[in-house]
């Protein structure tokens, strides 16, 4: 048998004199995880389309599907799905796995045009806090992602940016954002993301190919 020393965690002394005990397992849970991912683009006009979901799907997954248009759309839905954040030309669905989703997902809205789409499975996130998000819309060659501000508070978060821009969007990430990247297929979705602990986040840019309107959101996936 090995016997491991004791190790006892050392207080800073300002912890010492206000008589705080610090409990190293009290911080909660790590940063959620993206398992895995699947994607696919449609060039062709349509109102629906088979989404690929990702692998390995078990329940208490958190899923998410990030959507992009080429023109503009309404009417967003997915059986079983809920719609997190919904714009005529970006799109984020997501739901809480059972295990029993199968290899994809139909989704549908209600003007004929082509569309991207990045399915993501999760691990670690929260059961009950549903992912939150905001969007902007503007017209740059720098499609900007807005600050968000999750009512969770600072925990250990996993942030998303992504952007549906009007022009080729170019290999161009915010910064920080080194995770996950991921450009589609036709260059109109792009999304990357990070883990931070904060309170609220404000990603940086992505560029498009010139000036011209595009759609930004920032995602946020509490952890457990």
């Amino acid at each position: 048998m090995i016997v491991v020393p004791e190790r006892k965690l050392a207080l800073p002394t300002k912890f010492k004199q206000r008589g705080f005990i610090m409990n190293p397992f009290s911080f909660g849970g790590g940063f959620p995880i993206v398992a895995a991912s699947n994607n696919g683009t449609d060039a062709a006009s349509g109102t629906s389309a088979s989404v690929q979901l990702p692998a390995g799907i078990a329940s208490g997954n958190l899923l998410l599907i990030f959507c992009a248009f080429g023109s503009n759309t309404s009417a967003h839905a997915a059986t079983g799905w809920t719609v997190g954040l919904s714009d005529v030309q970006h799109l984020m669905l997501y739901k809480i796995a059972s295990g029993s989703e199968g290899s994809s997902v139909t989704v549908t809205w209600n003007s004929s045009t082509e569309n991207y789409f990045r399915s993501v499975r999760i691990s670690g996130a929260h059961a009950s806090a549903p992912p939150e998000a905001a969007l902007f819309n503007a017209s740059s060659i720098n499609p900007n992602p807005p600050s968000l501000t999750p009512t969770w508070g600072a925990k250990n978060t996993l942030w998303f940016a992504s952007c549906a821009p009007n022009t080729d969007a170019s290999a161009v990430y915010p910064t920080n954002y080194t995770d996950n990247q991921y450009r589609a297929s036709g260059l109109r979705l792009i999304m990357c993301s990070r883990n931070l602990n904060a309170a609220s986040e404000d990603p940086g840019t992505f560029t498009q190919a010139s000036s011209n309107t595009y759609r930004a959101m920032t995602t946020a996936v509490r952890p457990t």
